[in-house]
């Protein structure tokens, strides 16, 4: 039986190209891309090939295999969540399969799933970027060791957590935390992350998470660090790391488990006492029935009586004249914040960023960009209301009552401005009193990102009118808006990016949001700032006239 599903799983895995997409796709155009920056950063008359092999692409490309790894657990995800806690668990339940050996199966087939990717990513880099993967061994254990890790990770956060929103927005911020704390956001952006000030950064950024060891582990194998004592014990931590973690999983699956007994009986219960509630009211009804035949003649008819109700009084109240003309984005706007990943992008993480001195000194701060990205996806999760509400089937019934289409989009677009009017007022205050921001340079900076603001919820609306399945809709969004980030100059300085990049990028707001931020920087207020503003809000407009002519329901 555990041979058949990890069957199962592993085929439905692997025949589906958004996954695939995501761990395998994703990471090889950004190991391309990288390289073509930094190649280009390089200059020509720079050696940059030693024994055959580019020297570039072999120290990014280890660094960004392993960050897919750990997001690639995501998959993992999607498959028990849909079985253990969606509409269908009760169909897993009655089959004669234990919750331990399915458990066993979906792990095992992720795990070779998540392998078998970056096998993928690594053949395509070693054969056509000619990237160094040091010691074959090591390299294969160390994939190993992630992958493992990475399923582990989002298995324990699954048990410890019931909503699938609340697992995702903790699994990507821990996964995030671990990047910048490794080093590899400062390696991204080009150098311009802060540097290495304490001990305790020192000690993550080396063999403080699993994302730093693994990629240790992997660069001293072979002749890049020339250190096989510290590749073997960095790739020993690992799987001491995986081994405690796997005892972690176990006991608090024992404990919690995926099919409480407790609630399976009190829900099989209360489905028979219900049973036979409904049956003992027929037959009060019944009876009722039969006790009445001899008085039915004898009972007035309703045209016969003399209280007529008013018509008046048997209008339907419509839910604007009782909830208030802004019913719509009342609610709209608590569902965004009640909403994890909206919470964290909204509040959380541009608190977080705007309290770190080091990503706001310099002429080539990366905290502007930051935000940026941070208002990128904190519109698409205050946005994407509108696509579930159409798949759930929610449109159809609200467009039965008065409710315009008009007023339902509009409001569900002002709640999720609301959103990121407060995330820009508070970064602007904030950054103002701790880093000495003048009132122009304060204002023209919120202006920007409420523009940016306004073109990013209308481009999530226009894209949530284009799909009809919501997993889908995310993953490529994900994708999209990361190598948008990186072409639009968050991840890495428009002024390091090639001709040819430079150009595609253009075809994106957040092109010109980060040029807007530099003129803003370098004092060009009158010429790059407003022209970039234009742009911004022109791309705005085409987005919300797009999603407009496009059906909804």
């Amino acid at each position: 039986m555990k041979g058949l599903i990890f069957k199962h799983y592993l085929f439905r895995s692997l025949k589906e190209p958004v996954g695939i997409g995501i761990v395998t796709g994703m990471p090889t155009l950004l190991i391309i891309i990288m390289t073509m920056v930094f190649t280009g950063i390089a200059g020509d008359g720079t050696e940059y090939m030693h024994d055959g092999y580019n020297m570039i692409a072999s120290s990014l490309a280890p660094m960004i295999m392993v960050m897919f790894q750990f997001f690639g657990g995501n998959v993992l995800l999607d498959y028990i969540h849909s079985d253990f806690r969606g509409d269908r668990r009760w169909r897993m339940f009655s089959m004669p399969v234990k919750s331990n050996n399915y458990v066993f199966g979906v792990l095992s087939a992720c795990f070779l799933y998540c392998v078998i990717q970056g096998g993928v990513v690594i053949g395509i880099s070693a054969l056509f970027l000619k990237a160094y993967w040091g010691n074959p061994l090591v390299l294969v254990l160390t994939l190993f060791a992630c992958s493992g890790l990475s399923q582990m990770i989002w298995m324990l956060l699954f048990l410890l957590f019931p909503k699938k929103g609340t697992v995702e927005a903790i699994g990507q911020c821990a996964i995030w935390v671990m990047l910048f704390a490794s080093g590899y956001i400062g390696v991204v952006s080009g150098g311009n992350a802060p540097q290495v000030s304490s001990p305790v950064l020192e000690f993550l950024s080396s063999y403080g998470t699993p994302v730093s060891l693994a990629n240790r582990a992997i660069t001293n194998s072979g002749f890049i660090g020339g250190n096989m004592s510290d590749a073997l014990l960095c790739l020993g931590i690992l799987y001491a790391m995986l081994v405690a973690l796997a005892v972690v999983v176990i006991l608090v699956g024992k404990k919690r488990g995926f099919a409480s007994e407790k609630s399976a009986s009190a829900a099989l219960a209360a489905a028979r006492s219900q049973k036979k509630k409904s049956v003992w009211e027929k037959s009060e009804r019944f009876w009722g029935k039969v006790e009445n035949l001899g008085n039915i003649g004898s009972e007035p008819k309703p045209q016969d009586s003399a209280d007529v109700t008013e018509q008046k009084e048997l209008t339907l109240v419509t839910p604007t004249t009782r909830g208030g003309q802004f019913t719509i984005y009342k609610f709209a706007l608590l569902r965004a914040w009640r909403n994890p990943l909206s919470l964290v992008f909204n509040a959380a993480l541009p608190l977080a960023l705007i309290l770190i001195p080091g990503l706001w000194s310099g002429s080539s701060a990366i905290g502007f960009s930051f935000i940026g990205v941070a208002i990128m996806y904190g519109a698409f999760m205050a946005a994407r209301g509108i696509l579930n509400d159409k798949l759930d089937g929610t449109l159809i019934r609200i467009f039965t009552t008065p409710v315009t289409t008009l007023g339902y989009l509009s409001q569900n677009l002002m709640a999720a401005m609301t959103s990121l009017t407060v995330q820009i007022l508070a970064v602007g205050i904030i950054g103002s009193s701790l880093y000495g921001w003048g009132p122009q340079f304060t204002l023209s900076l919120m202006l920007l990102y409420f523009l940016f603001a306004a073109a990013s919820v209308a481009f999530s609306f226009a894209w949530s009118c284009m799909f009809k399945d919501r997993e889908t809709s995310y993953a490529i969004f994900s994708v999209l808006m990361s190598v948008v980030a990186m072409l639009g100059g968050f991840f890495i300085p428009l002024q390091v990016l090639p001709s040819a990049l430079r150009y595609i990028g253009a075809l994106f707001p957040a092109f010109w949001a980060s040029n807007g931020i530099l003129a803003l920087q370098g004092g060009d207020v009158m010429g790059g700032y407003w022209l970039s503003a234009a742009v911004i809000a022109l791309f705005a407009v085409l987005y919300m006239v797009y999603g407009s002519k496009r059906r909804i329901v």
